[in-house]
């Protein structure tokens, strides 16, 4: 099993921090601590599409992931732009778009509006952590998605083949002429240019 707790209030520098964990059988009177709902899960729809929608405690922001497809097609953020914008648009108009896209055609599992390809399930749902499976019907590609208060992870358990992880969306909820590109050696390539390099 794993134990996930939430770390409150702030450690000063230099000052440890302690944590005792007592398991049930040898102290049955302890109390089960009570936790408040960081994430929650809703069952819904995205594009006419079977989706879970995830909200996070401070509102900041809601992620769609497919459950059909298996993958995500909206994350927005706490000023209500959304940085994958998927839709029925043909190509780079929407349908391209979505995270994780890890499987290249004829697959294309893990992509949101690629229907009857992948199923999801749950596998854990509690208030600081929501883990869920998709996998593909042949059980040839599965991925573990974990969701928590302020970030995500995202496994791939099994591959059969090449596969990468590549996110389509838009930056900020839009696109806007001084827009850049800034690759870790500090250049900088304006958003509709193009640059070949090692990353």
């Amino acid at each position: 099993g794993e134990v996930v707790w939430q770390l409150t209030g702030v450690t000063p520098p230099g000052i440890a921090r302690s944590f005792h964990v007592y398991w049930d059988k040898t102290y049955k009177n302890i109390p089960a601590a009570a936790v408040a709902a960081q994430i929650t899960r809703t069952v819904t729809a995205d594009e006419g599409l079977a989706a879970y929608r995830f909200d996070l405690a401070d509102g900041s922001q809601w992620f769609f992931h497919h459950n059909a497809g298996g993958g995500f097609s909206s994350i927005v953020d706490r000023d209500g732009n959304d940085w994958l914008a998927w839709d029925r648009t043909p190509e780079t108009g929407g349908d391209f778009r979505g995270y994780p896209n890890a499987v290249k055609p004829p697959g294309g599992f893990f992509h949101p509006g690629r229907p009857d390809r992948t199923r999801t399930t749950v596998l854990h749902e509690g208030p600081l952590r929501v883990v869920f499976e998709t996998r593909a019907f042949d059980n040839s590609w599965v991925t573990v998605w974990e969701m928590y208060p302020t970030y995500s992870t995202f496994s791939m358990t099994r591959a059969n083949g090449r596969y990468w992880v590549l996110y389509e969306g838009i930056p900020g909820g839009e696109v806007d002429p001084l827009d850049f590109v800034q690759r870790s050696d500090g250049i900088t390539v304006p958003v509709d240019g193009t640059f070949e390099a090692d990353m």
